[in-house]
Protein backbone atom coordinates (compact mmCIF):
# COMPACT_ATOMS: atom_id res chain seq x y z
CA UNK A 1 0.00 0.00 0.00
CA UNK A 2 0.98 3.44 -1.11
CA UNK A 3 2.25 6.18 1.81
CA UNK A 4 -0.35 8.43 0.56
CA UNK A 5 -3.39 5.53 0.89
CA UNK A 6 -1.73 4.93 4.55
CA UNK A 7 -2.88 8.80 5.61
CA UNK A 8 -5.76 8.83 3.72
CA UNK A 9 -6.95 5.74 6.03
CA UNK A 10 -5.52 7.16 9.00
CA UNK A 11 -7.85 10.66 7.83
CA UNK A 12 -10.53 8.49 7.83
CA UNK A 13 -10.32 7.02 10.80
CA UNK A 14 -9.85 10.57 12.58
CA UNK A 15 -13.00 11.42 10.65
CA UNK A 16 -14.99 8.83 12.06
CA UNK A 17 -13.83 9.27 15.62
CA UNK A 18 -15.38 13.13 14.89
CA UNK A 19 -12.98 14.09 17.84
CA UNK A 20 -10.69 16.45 15.30
CA UNK A 21 -10.97 19.30 13.27
CA UNK A 22 -10.25 19.85 9.72
CA UNK A 23 -7.31 21.76 10.09
CA UNK A 24 -5.96 19.41 13.12
CA UNK A 25 -6.47 16.06 10.68
CA UNK A 26 -4.31 17.86 7.77
CA UNK A 27 -1.07 18.47 10.69
CA UNK A 28 -1.50 15.36 11.98
CA UNK A 29 -1.94 13.54 8.95
CA UNK A 30 0.39 15.63 6.64
CA UNK A 31 -2.63 15.45 4.18
CA UNK A 32 -3.28 18.69 2.31
CA UNK A 33 -6.45 20.48 3.77
CA UNK A 34 -8.33 20.18 0.85
CA UNK A 35 -8.23 16.25 0.29
CA UNK A 36 -9.34 15.76 3.74
CA UNK A 37 -12.62 17.57 2.54
CA UNK A 38 -13.04 15.83 -0.68
CA UNK A 39 -12.34 12.52 1.80
CA UNK A 40 -14.95 13.49 4.23
CA UNK A 41 -17.51 14.03 1.16
CA UNK A 42 -16.59 10.67 -0.29
CA UNK A 43 -17.10 8.98 2.85
CA UNK A 44 -20.44 10.64 3.60
CA UNK A 45 -21.72 9.74 0.05
CA UNK A 46 -19.98 5.88 0.53
CA UNK A 47 -18.32 5.14 4.09
CA UNK A 48 -16.21 2.56 2.37
CA UNK A 49 -14.88 4.53 -0.44
CA UNK A 50 -11.41 6.55 1.24
CA UNK A 51 -9.44 5.70 -1.26
CA UNK A 52 -10.32 7.60 -4.47
CA UNK A 53 -11.50 5.89 -7.87
CA UNK A 54 -9.43 6.35 -10.96
CA UNK A 55 -10.99 8.26 -13.75
CA UNK A 56 -12.83 6.60 -16.45
CA UNK A 57 -10.41 4.57 -18.64
CA UNK A 58 -12.74 4.92 -21.45
CA UNK A 59 -11.55 8.66 -22.56
CA UNK A 60 -7.97 7.12 -21.99
CA UNK A 61 -6.26 6.80 -25.52
CA UNK A 62 -5.70 2.77 -26.35
CA UNK A 63 -2.99 1.33 -29.02
CA UNK A 64 -5.34 1.06 -31.58
CA UNK A 65 -6.22 5.14 -31.14
CA UNK A 66 -2.39 6.05 -31.36
CA UNK A 67 -1.09 4.11 -34.00
CA UNK A 68 -4.36 5.73 -36.33
CA UNK A 69 -2.74 9.49 -34.91
CA UNK A 70 0.45 7.54 -36.00
CA UNK A 71 -0.74 6.96 -39.17
CA UNK A 72 -2.33 10.72 -39.58
CA UNK A 73 0.67 12.76 -38.67
CA UNK A 74 2.95 10.51 -41.40
CA UNK A 75 0.76 10.54 -44.51
CA UNK A 76 0.61 12.74 -46.59
CA UNK A 77 0.09 16.60 -45.37
CA UNK A 78 -0.15 14.66 -41.72
CA UNK A 79 2.52 17.35 -40.46
CA UNK A 80 0.56 20.11 -40.97
CA UNK A 81 -2.18 19.08 -38.62
CA UNK A 82 -3.45 20.50 -35.29
CA UNK A 83 -4.15 19.03 -32.28
CA UNK A 84 -7.72 20.25 -32.93
CA UNK A 85 -7.37 18.66 -36.61
CA UNK A 86 -5.99 15.29 -34.96
CA UNK A 87 -8.77 15.51 -32.21
CA UNK A 88 -11.66 15.67 -34.50
CA UNK A 89 -10.11 12.52 -37.02
CA UNK A 90 -10.40 10.52 -33.95
CA UNK A 91 -13.37 11.52 -32.96
CA UNK A 92 -15.02 10.88 -36.32
CA UNK A 93 -13.20 7.22 -36.91
CA UNK A 94 -13.66 6.31 -33.07
CA UNK A 95 -17.29 5.87 -31.91
CA UNK A 96 -16.14 4.78 -28.29
CA UNK A 97 -14.51 8.06 -27.84
CA UNK A 98 -17.45 10.16 -26.35
CA UNK A 99 -15.18 13.41 -25.97
CA UNK A 100 -11.11 13.99 -25.76
CA UNK A 101 -8.89 17.05 -24.84
CA UNK A 102 -6.85 18.40 -27.09
CA UNK A 103 -3.73 18.64 -24.27
CA UNK A 104 -4.04 14.59 -23.58
CA UNK A 105 -3.22 14.35 -27.36
CA UNK A 106 -0.71 16.72 -27.37
CA UNK A 107 0.77 14.69 -23.77
CA UNK A 108 0.44 11.75 -25.63
CA UNK A 109 2.41 12.68 -29.06
CA UNK A 110 4.78 14.27 -26.88
CA UNK A 111 5.30 10.77 -24.59
CA UNK A 112 5.62 8.53 -28.41
CA UNK A 113 8.15 11.11 -29.58
CA UNK A 114 6.37 13.82 -31.49
CA UNK A 115 6.96 17.37 -31.28
CA UNK A 116 5.37 20.71 -33.04
CA UNK A 117 8.18 22.51 -34.87
CA UNK A 118 9.48 24.45 -37.72
CA UNK A 119 9.10 23.33 -40.75
CA UNK A 120 12.58 23.43 -42.75
CA UNK A 121 12.05 23.89 -46.53
CA UNK A 122 13.87 22.72 -49.30
CA UNK A 123 13.61 22.60 -53.12
CA UNK A 124 12.05 19.34 -54.34
CA UNK A 125 14.26 18.78 -57.11
CA UNK A 126 17.26 18.49 -54.58
CA UNK A 127 17.10 14.96 -54.23
CA UNK A 128 16.35 13.71 -57.83
CA UNK A 129 18.15 10.98 -59.90
CA UNK A 130 20.01 13.43 -61.84
CA UNK A 131 21.07 15.61 -58.99
CA UNK A 132 21.97 12.55 -57.09
CA UNK A 133 23.74 11.29 -60.32
CA UNK A 134 25.72 14.34 -60.52
CA UNK A 135 26.66 14.33 -57.41
CA UNK A 136 28.37 11.67 -56.99
CA UNK A 137 30.72 12.60 -60.17
CA UNK A 138 31.45 15.76 -58.47
CA UNK A 139 32.36 14.14 -55.28
CA UNK A 140 34.63 11.78 -57.34
CA UNK A 141 36.63 14.33 -58.95
CA UNK A 142 36.88 16.40 -56.20
CA UNK A 143 37.94 13.75 -54.00
CA UNK A 144 40.48 12.49 -56.46
CA UNK A 145 41.73 15.90 -57.02
CA UNK A 146 42.65 16.21 -53.26
CA UNK A 147 44.17 12.52 -53.49
CA UNK A 148 46.68 13.63 -56.17
CA UNK A 149 47.66 16.57 -54.20
CA UNK A 150 46.43 18.95 -56.92
CA UNK A 151 46.25 22.39 -56.29
CA UNK A 152 42.36 23.11 -55.54
CA UNK A 153 41.07 26.47 -54.65
CA UNK A 154 37.50 27.10 -53.38
CA UNK A 155 36.10 29.81 -54.32
CA UNK A 156 32.50 31.61 -54.05
CA UNK A 157 30.49 34.51 -53.14
CA UNK A 158 27.89 35.82 -49.74
CA UNK A 159 26.42 39.24 -50.17
CA UNK A 160 26.99 41.38 -46.91
CA UNK A 161 25.81 45.03 -45.96
CA UNK A 162 26.49 48.04 -43.20
CA UNK A 163 23.46 46.56 -41.44
CA UNK A 164 24.90 43.49 -40.34
CA UNK A 165 24.51 42.95 -36.73
CA UNK A 166 24.29 40.50 -33.94
CA UNK A 167 20.85 38.25 -33.95
CA UNK A 168 21.21 37.56 -29.91
CA UNK A 169 22.80 38.81 -27.45
CA UNK A 170 22.25 38.58 -23.08
CA UNK A 171 19.16 40.39 -21.69
CA UNK A 172 17.35 40.51 -18.84
CA UNK A 173 13.78 37.87 -18.83
CA UNK A 174 10.71 39.52 -19.53
CA UNK A 175 12.26 42.92 -21.44
CA UNK A 176 12.67 43.08 -25.08
CA UNK A 177 16.94 43.09 -26.04
CA UNK A 178 17.24 45.91 -28.54
CA UNK A 179 20.16 47.57 -30.17
CA UNK A 180 20.60 50.41 -32.67
CA UNK A 181 22.21 49.93 -35.78
CA UNK A 182 23.18 51.65 -39.02
CA UNK A 183 20.68 51.45 -41.59
CA UNK A 184 20.59 48.92 -44.15
CA UNK A 185 22.80 50.35 -47.26
CA UNK A 186 23.41 48.94 -51.10
CA UNK A 187 24.25 45.18 -50.89
CA UNK A 188 28.20 44.26 -51.16
CA UNK A 189 29.36 41.34 -52.68
CA UNK A 190 32.43 39.25 -51.29
CA UNK A 191 34.18 36.80 -53.17
CA UNK A 192 36.53 34.59 -51.55
CA UNK A 193 39.09 31.81 -52.46
CA UNK A 194 40.21 29.49 -49.81
CA UNK A 195 42.61 25.39 -50.00
CA UNK A 196 42.39 23.32 -47.37
CA UNK A 197 45.19 24.82 -45.56
CA UNK A 198 45.16 28.57 -45.81
CA UNK A 199 42.92 31.82 -47.03
CA UNK A 200 44.04 33.31 -50.01
CA UNK A 201 42.04 36.39 -49.91
CA UNK A 202 38.88 38.39 -51.26
CA UNK A 203 37.69 41.00 -53.28
CA UNK A 204 34.40 43.60 -52.16
CA UNK A 205 32.63 44.73 -54.80
CA UNK A 206 29.13 46.74 -54.72
CA UNK A 207 26.29 45.05 -56.03
CA UNK A 208 26.71 41.47 -57.22
CA UNK A 209 29.39 40.14 -59.21
CA UNK A 210 29.47 39.95 -62.90
CA UNK A 211 31.72 37.63 -65.29
CA UNK A 212 34.33 40.28 -65.60
CA UNK A 213 35.01 40.74 -61.90
CA UNK A 214 35.00 36.75 -61.47
CA UNK A 215 37.38 36.71 -64.46
CA UNK A 216 39.72 39.39 -62.74
CA UNK A 217 39.77 37.79 -59.66
CA UNK A 218 40.74 34.38 -61.23
CA UNK A 219 43.83 36.22 -62.93
CA UNK A 220 44.88 37.45 -59.63
CA UNK A 221 44.80 33.98 -58.07
CA UNK A 222 46.44 32.45 -61.01
CA UNK A 223 49.39 35.05 -60.71
CA UNK A 224 49.85 35.33 -57.12
CA UNK A 225 49.22 31.69 -56.14
CA UNK A 226 50.22 29.57 -59.34
CA UNK A 227 53.78 29.23 -59.14
CA UNK A 228 55.31 26.26 -60.36
CA UNK A 229 52.36 24.70 -60.39
CA UNK A 230 51.74 23.27 -63.98
CA UNK A 231 48.61 24.08 -65.54
CA UNK A 232 46.55 21.08 -65.03
CA UNK A 233 47.61 20.90 -61.53
CA UNK A 234 45.84 23.93 -60.48
CA UNK A 235 41.48 23.12 -59.85
CA UNK A 236 39.28 26.13 -59.19
CA UNK A 237 35.97 24.77 -57.43
CA UNK A 238 33.04 26.79 -58.17
CA UNK A 239 28.93 26.67 -57.75
CA UNK A 240 26.82 27.19 -61.05
CA UNK A 241 26.15 31.03 -60.93
CA UNK A 242 26.03 32.70 -64.02
CA UNK A 243 29.19 34.69 -64.01
CA UNK A 244 30.87 31.52 -63.74
CA UNK A 245 29.98 29.73 -66.43
CA UNK A 246 29.97 32.66 -68.76
CA UNK A 247 31.88 32.25 -72.33
CA UNK A 248 34.10 34.58 -71.27
CA UNK A 249 35.44 33.02 -68.16
CA UNK A 250 36.06 29.42 -70.85
CA UNK A 251 37.85 31.55 -73.11
CA UNK A 252 40.53 33.76 -70.69
CA UNK A 253 41.00 30.86 -68.56
CA UNK A 254 41.63 28.51 -71.36
CA UNK A 255 44.46 25.92 -70.64
CA UNK A 256 45.84 28.12 -67.50
CA UNK A 257 43.82 26.30 -65.14
CA UNK A 258 40.74 23.60 -64.55
CA UNK A 259 37.48 24.68 -63.01
CA UNK A 260 35.22 22.27 -61.19
CA UNK A 261 31.69 23.10 -61.19
CA UNK A 262 29.74 21.68 -58.12
CA UNK A 263 26.77 20.36 -58.59
CA UNK A 264 22.99 21.72 -58.09
CA UNK A 265 21.83 21.70 -54.71
CA UNK A 266 25.12 20.51 -53.74
CA UNK A 267 26.31 23.32 -51.12
CA UNK A 268 27.62 20.99 -48.95
CA UNK A 269 30.40 19.85 -51.09
CA UNK A 270 31.81 23.04 -51.15
CA UNK A 271 33.72 23.79 -47.89
CA UNK A 272 33.52 27.60 -48.53
CA UNK A 273 30.46 27.57 -47.55
CA UNK A 274 31.21 26.77 -43.76
CA UNK A 275 33.99 29.17 -44.29
CA UNK A 276 31.47 32.03 -45.02
CA UNK A 277 29.43 30.72 -42.27
CA UNK A 278 31.47 32.13 -39.42
CA UNK A 279 32.90 34.80 -41.61
CA UNK A 280 29.52 36.66 -41.34
CA UNK A 281 29.04 35.66 -37.83
CA UNK A 282 32.44 37.38 -36.98
CA UNK A 283 31.63 40.68 -38.77
CA UNK A 284 28.60 41.03 -36.57
CA UNK A 285 30.13 40.91 -33.62
CA UNK A 286 31.26 44.59 -34.71
CA UNK A 287 28.71 46.38 -36.49
CA UNK A 288 30.10 49.12 -38.85
CA UNK A 289 28.82 52.16 -40.51
CA UNK A 290 31.17 53.20 -43.20
CA UNK A 291 32.59 51.50 -46.39
CA UNK A 292 36.02 52.46 -45.06
CA UNK A 293 35.55 49.95 -41.55
CA UNK A 294 34.10 47.07 -43.27
CA UNK A 295 36.99 46.75 -45.63
CA UNK A 296 39.02 46.99 -42.38
CA UNK A 297 36.31 44.77 -40.59
CA UNK A 298 36.47 42.03 -43.61
CA UNK A 299 40.60 42.54 -43.12
CA UNK A 300 40.66 41.80 -39.18
CA UNK A 301 38.21 38.65 -39.66
CA UNK A 302 40.07 36.84 -42.35
CA UNK A 303 43.04 36.62 -40.11
CA UNK A 304 41.04 34.85 -37.64
CA UNK A 305 40.67 31.49 -39.65
CA UNK A 306 43.87 29.21 -38.69
CA UNK A 307 44.61 26.32 -40.51
CA UNK A 308 43.07 23.41 -38.54
CA UNK A 309 39.82 25.43 -39.11
CA UNK A 310 39.88 25.00 -43.09
CA UNK A 311 41.21 21.31 -42.91
CA UNK A 312 37.83 20.39 -40.83
CA UNK A 313 36.12 22.12 -43.33
CA UNK A 314 37.48 20.01 -46.14
CA UNK A 315 36.73 17.11 -44.07
CA UNK A 316 33.63 17.87 -43.49
CA UNK A 317 32.87 18.07 -47.27
CA UNK A 318 34.10 14.60 -47.96
CA UNK A 319 32.56 13.16 -45.58
CA UNK A 320 29.08 14.48 -47.73
CA UNK A 321 31.16 13.61 -50.70
CA UNK A 322 31.24 9.80 -49.26
CA UNK A 323 27.54 9.89 -48.16
CA UNK A 324 26.42 11.07 -51.95
CA UNK A 325 27.96 7.90 -53.33
CA UNK A 326 25.29 5.69 -51.74
CA UNK A 327 22.80 7.77 -53.56
CA UNK A 328 21.69 9.60 -50.33
CA UNK A 329 18.90 12.13 -49.99
CA UNK A 330 20.21 15.14 -48.75
CA UNK A 331 18.10 17.69 -46.65
CA UNK A 332 20.86 19.83 -44.83
CA UNK A 333 22.86 22.83 -46.09
CA UNK A 334 24.65 25.44 -44.87
CA UNK A 335 22.51 28.41 -45.05
CA UNK A 336 23.63 32.16 -44.49
CA UNK A 337 21.34 35.00 -43.74
CA UNK A 338 21.69 38.53 -44.12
Amino acid sequence: MKKKEVKLLEAAEYLKQGSETINSISKLTGIKKNEVINLQTRMMKNESQIIPSKKDSKRKLKSEHIEFIKSLIEGDGGAYLTLKDLKQELLTNFSNLDSINVSTIGRLLKRIGYSYRKISSYPDKRNTNDVKNSRIKVSKKIAYALHQNLKVIFIDETSIHLGLGPHYGWGKKGKKLSAPVPPKSENYTVIAAITPSQVLGCQVAKGGIKAGDFIGFLCTLVTEYRMDVEPGELVIFVDNATSHKANAVKIKMNGKLTILYNAEYSPMLNPIEEFFSKFKKMLRKNPTETESNLIQSIRNVLCVFEQRELKSYTRHMLSFAKESLTYVDFYWCVLIKL
